[in-house]
């Protein structure tokens, strides 16, 4: 596109935003305009060389998603009462279950990682001991955590139904 074409194209912009807005436009708008137009050229299979007339702009894709019938029965359908219900519903457990798992994952390294500080002070070849009744109280405190951990929180997570 030579240099003459850019500023009628530009001026093409400048006079439909003029019309559309009912006063002047600014730079940014202007900007808006013929970035989506060379978007929407760049996607298109056949790129139009010419001045577009016939592009949607932001501004009537903002307009005409207001007036479309079948966008706004789509979103209401979505946004009804049994949809948001199921949504919820997934999102909350979905959550709740990626929660539950990184508390496992969590969970199952502290205890490899305690297993291999009590199996290198139990090898007799490492310069790494502890006495007996730190690697008891390790041990014991560990599986405890581990334990209580696990199920504090598949409890809070999961609740059990109430019994009528």
């Amino acid at each position: 596109m030579s240099l003459m074409e850019a500023q009628r194209a530009r001026d093409h912009y400048i006079e439909s935003l003029r019309k559309k807005l009912g006063r002047e436009p600014s730079d940014s708008e202007i900007n808006v305009e013929m970035m989506m137009a060379a978007i929407q050229a760049a996607i298109s299979s056949a790129p139009d060389r010419s001045i577009p007339g016939n592009h949607a702009s932001l501004i009537d894709n903002q307009v005409s998603l207001t007036k479309d019938a079948d966008v706004e029965q789509k979103i209401s359908d979505w946004l009804s009462p049994d949809n948001r219900t199921l949504f919820d519903w997934l999102q909350s457990f979905g959550f709740k279950l990626i929660l539950f798992v990184f508390v496992l994952i969590g969970s199952a390294w502290w205890v490899w990682d305690v297993s291999q500080m009590v199996w290198q002070a139990g090898r007799s070849s490492s310069a790494y001991h502890l006495s007996d009744t730190v690697l008891v109280a390790l041990i014991t405190t560990s599986v405890a955590n581990f334990l209580a951990l696990v199920t504090i929180i598949a409890n809070s997570l999961f609740p059990n139904p109430p019994k009528a």
